[in-house]
């Protein structure tokens, strides 16, 4: 925090008045310095501006800094490190550097000078291994009093970033042959893939694809995927994030867009489908995300709770201790959700912890019903309750019986509307609305309720991992007149007498 000669100045007075037991009032004193005295002490900042790469001689990358407000006896240096900028130390170990001259950027009155550092050689087989630069001030005893957000670099980096710029026939041919020269000794000297990867991956992987988060029409975030000349003209695929966390928002994923057609780009549910096109630098696939929604936020020691339904038996972590296991699967007996903990990597290698709700059903006889119910809102014409869904298992039962039923309403629409899910018997799929899934598998499930404004009742589509899998509903003999369902799972014969377990995760209700 800035402070100021004044709050220094009757930091001191109220010491001296304790010190002497004076009980005059610091009022009074106060009123006595004259108003517009206030000199507040300019906060001394560092900055990294610009990064280049040095030609002359070995490659070196460069860096402009800007400093401002330094005291005497103050240094600006620039430090290279793999550690956090939390745990930033200057000690004998420290790799750090002193400015090697004065760079300007811009003409006449634009013109800025900064100081110029530049790191030791590079060699070839490291052109893509990033190193982190952070530029701070010292004062003359050594001390860190200001530091720089830290800029993690590389050669190669440099490269990518000037293929996406205005750039020359002849620059482009420079940085290819740059990077071809860097891979040619990289492969001379690393002795496998996993050599390969220790000094930051394939230098030649200049074919990229860049992932784009855009939210009101603004790029917030980018993900970037790199591919080898092998790589052009093969089909990739990867998988969209289904929600942007934004603060304390949660943003629904609207829709893809390609930069350009020759990706042959397409949607599958949540899994982008495209083609490694031989282009230098990045091809752009944009995500857009639009629609606020409220997502269900199960907590491991709670019953799972979200607004307009019901759990049958929530409880929060485990079985109820009277639960007793009658037919010795090793499974306490009961019919309840519970909150549940699992760790999970998602595709940089990053793991996570994810909590989920998983409903289990071991009673003999009898099911319990899983319902959700809204009400219709002013101005809107489209309803969604969504969540994803993972089948775990269904016994083999004693009667030999084998099917999983859903006695699915649909407000005033019975007669089980929403399909008879079938299973073969433990360790075999969920067969739902003619998708097969396995146990373990994640799919997303979605109703969508549509007015129909001649009714004022609701169309109403069954979408399987963004796929249509059931229509039966959008005629008007089926219309129905309530936003809601209601899943009753059963398995084995009509009174229910098997065991069931399946989870859900990522729950959510939108109004459009």
């Amino acid at each position: 925090m800035k402070k100021t000669r004044l709050q220094r100045l009757l930091a001191l007075l109220l010491a001296s008045l304790l010190l002497m037991g004076a009980m005059t009032g610091l009022t009074a004193l106060a009123e006595e310095i004259e108003e517009g005295t206030e000199e507040i002490i300019p906060e001394t900042t560092v900055a990294i501006k610009y990064k280049n790469v040095s030609y002359e001689g070995a490659l070196k990358l460069v860096y402009y800094v800007e400093s401002a407000n330094l005291a005497e006896g103050d240094t600006v240096k620039l430090v290279v490190t793999d550690k956090a900028p939390e745990e930033l130390v200057i000690d004998e170990n420290t790799a750090i550097f002193a400015p090697a001259g004065k760079l300007t950027v811009g003409e006449g009155d634009e013109a800025a000078v900064y100081d110029a550092f530049i790191t030791d050689e590079i060699a070839y087989q490291y052109l893509r291994q990033s190193a982190s630069a952070i530029a701070v001030v010292l004062n003359a005893d050594g001390e860190i009093v200001a530091q720089s957000a830290p800029l993690t670099y590389s050669v190669f980096d440099y490269c990518m970033d000037r293929f996406e710029a205005d750039i020359t026939d002849e620059q482009k041919n420079l940085y290819i042959s740059l990077l071809d020269l860097g891979a040619s000794i990289q492969k001379a000297l690393c002795a496998d893939d996993a050599a390969i990867a220790a000094t930051g991956g394939p230098i030649d992987a200049y074919y990229g694809v860049k992932f784009n988060t855009v939210v009101g029409g603004e790029v917030v975030a980018s993900a970037k995927q790199y591919y080898t000349a092998a790589d052009v003209n093969k089909a990739q695929t990867a998988k969209v994030e289904k929600f942007f966390i934004s603060g304390n928002k949660t943003i629904l994923f609207n829709d893809v867009t390609f930069e350009t057609p020759a990706l042959k780009g397409a949607l599958n549910g949540y899994d982008i489908n495209y083609t490694v096109l031989a282009d230098y630098g990045f091809t752009d696939i944009s995500c857009s995300y639009e629609g606020e929604v409220k997502l269900a936020g199960f907590q491991v020691g709670k019953a799972p709770a979200f607004d307009g339904m019901t759990f049958p038996s929530a409880r929060a972590t485990a079985p109820g201790a009277g639960d007793k296991d009658d037919d010795g699967d090793g499974i306490p007996d009961g019919r309840y959700f519970v909150a549940l903990s699992e760790k999970v990597t998602d595709a940089a290698g990053n793991e996570t912890e994810n909590v989920f709700i998983r409903y289990t059903d071991e009673n003999d006889t009898g099911s319990s019903t899983f319902n959700w119910k809204t009400s219709a809102q002013a101005g809107k014409t489209t309803y969604i309750i969504s969540f994803d869904f993972r089948w775990q298992y269904a016994d083999n039962r004693r009667d030999g019986s084998s099917e999983v039923v859903y006695y699915n309403d649909i407000g005033s629409m019975t007669n089980n509307y929403l399909g008879s899910f079938t299973c073969a018997g433990y360790g075999s799929p969920l067969v739902m609305n003619g998708v097969s899934m396995k146990t373990g598998d994640w799919h997303n499930i979605e109703y969508r309720y549509v007015l129909d404004d001649a009714t004022g009742k609701y169309y109403i589509y069954v979408y399987i991992d963004g796929t249509l899998a059931l229509d039966v509903f959008a005629t008007k003999e089926a219309l129905c007149d309530e936003i809601c369902f209601s899943w009753e799972p059963r398995y084995g014969n009509a009174s229910g007498a098997g065991d069931i377990c399946f989870d859900l995760d990522n729950l959510y209700f939108i109004a459009k």
